[in-house]
């Protein structure tokens, strides 16, 4: 019997639960119920005016054509977007996107 792949809306559930304490300022907003099928998952608004999209699969799952390009378009904007499919993966990325900084005056402490 193979084992199953965590879902995404466990994997979703876990990194924004990570993100709500190692930053309890920020504003994540749901965006696949905008009408807009391609839209990434959530949008994380992190007070230091980073914005950071992310787009939840199970692991090893891909994007939709759709999806992909609408990353590709966003990125060209100059937003960042990614596709997270380990919760590992997700709590890196919350990490790594606490240090880009904005502003001089924290809000939360900074990862070591």
């Amino acid at each position: 019997m193979r084992a199953s792949k965590v879902l995404e809306k466990v994997i979703e559930g876990a990194v924004i639960r990570y993100a709500k304490k190692k930053c309890p300022n920020v504003e994540i907003v749901k965006l696949n119920g905008m009408g807009k099928r391609s839209h990434p998952d959530r949008m994380f608004l992190f007070p230091t005016g980073v914005v950071l999209f992310i787009e939840f699969k199970r692991e090893g799952e891909e994007p939709t054509p759709l999806q992909t390009h609408l990353h590709k378009k966003w990125r060209a904007l100059g937003h960042v977007v990614y596709v997270i499919d380990t919760v590992n993966d997700g709590k890196r990325r919350i990490d790594y996107t606490m240090t880009q900084s904005r502003r001089d005056d924290l809000s939360y402490p900074v990862p070591k």
